[in-house]
């Protein structure tokens, strides 16, 4: 319990948590790099009383405060940490929130707009930048995510809607059958019929593969966008992904969908940013929604998933691009604990 060493915040240029990979269950790993050193050093640290996954979010709030910001982060960062003690919550007894509502009547959940990044790069214009071509890279990276993301949202919409629109043609349908003494069928039942029908399994599993990849990409673009925000938009998705759940019979089919795994960002983002019953009914639905890949064993095999489009979109190609240094420690970090 004693203080061996000491990190100054300004120092870390890197925070990343590795859970359940190896025989060393709860991995942090700190890049850290005074300013008198010319290369960066790499700790890992084997957290046993507090899991790695909340020191790496308390860390992470940290280092997003001592950027500035208007908005402390840490102290809610905090809360939550001490509120969740590590374990999952049970499940609450008041309401989930409603579905944020947009200024824009047209927009329904849309991202309309990544002012975090606008704001961002108009600081940056203001400065002499060495490298402009990494920034424009990062905003077309951005904007393709954004696109993917309100593809993905449309879809879902698409198939709450021919769900709804299925158990209204079914509830007329009884009402009809119930008040009707003879046999023969009414005008418009046949049309009824059809439209009672519901989706069929591979849709079902369609939008709850669309649901994961959503998480995805809302972790991705979680400093990126506004007016929704990326805690807006969890909220938002948790509506009809209960929805979904009900319809499709309870819980059994969603925790047959195993890919896409959601990714280390995107489990954090669900932990910080979900209310109680938002988590309680994420983690019903079983390890392919909870654990990433590195907390799987390394020769469990997963099937790549395309992502497809209603409408036959496809995201547009970006340039391939070397890996950034943050990208090639991360990959060192994750060499060293799989060793």
């Amino acid at each position: 319990q004693n203080e061996l060493e000491n990190f100054p915040i300004s120092s870390v240029q890197h925070c990343q948590a590795v859970m359940n990979a190896c025989s060393y269950d709860s991995i942090l790993a700190l890049v850290c790099k005074d300013s008198g050193q010319s290369k960066a050093d790499l700790h890992l640290f084997q957290c046993d009383d507090i899991k790695a996954n909340l020191i790496h979010l308390d860390v992470e709030s940290a280092m997003i405060d001592a950027k500035g910001g208007k908005v402390r982060k840490r102290p809610e960062t905090l809360k939550m940490i001490l509120k969740s003690d590590g374990m999952i919550p049970p499940p609450p007894t008041t309401p989930a929130p409603e579905a944020p509502a947009s200024s824009n009547q047209d927009n329904r959940g849309r991202v309309a707009a990544w002012s975090a990044w606008a704001n961002e790069q108009k600081h940056c214009e203001q400065q002499p930048s060495q490298d402009d071509g990494a920034a424009d890279m990062a905003a077309l990276l951005v904007d393709r995510d954004v696109q993917i993301l309100n593809h993905i949202l449309d879809d879902v919409e698409f198939f709450v809607t021919k769900l709804q629109k299925a158990a209204e043609a079914f509830s007329e349908l009884s009402r009809r059958k119930k008040g009707k003494k003879g046999k023969k069928k009414g005008p418009g039942e046949g049309v009824l019929s059809l439209r009672s029908k519901p989706p069929s399994e591979e849709e079902f599993v369609d939008c709850l593969q669309k649901f994961k990849h959503a998480f995805n990409q809302l972790a991705k673009l979680k400093d990126h966008i506004q007016n929704p925000s990326a805690v807006d938009l969890v909220h938002f998705l948790f509506t009809p992904l209960r929805m979904v759940v009900q319809a499709s019979g309870g819980t059994e089919l969603a925790r047959s969908v195993l890919v896409p795994l959601l990714s280390r960002d995107a489990i954090e983002f669900l932990h910080a940013a979900g209310t109680a019953e938002e988590r309680h009914l994420w983690v019903t639905l079983g390890d392919g929604w909870t654990k990433c890949r590195l907390e799987w064993p390394k020769d469990h095999f997963f099937p790549q998933v395309a992502l497809r489009f209603r409408d036959g979109w496809e995201p547009p190609v970006v340039p391939a691009v070397a890996p950034s240094r943050e990208q090639e420690l991360l990959q060192l970090a994750e060499s060293l604990v799989n060793a």
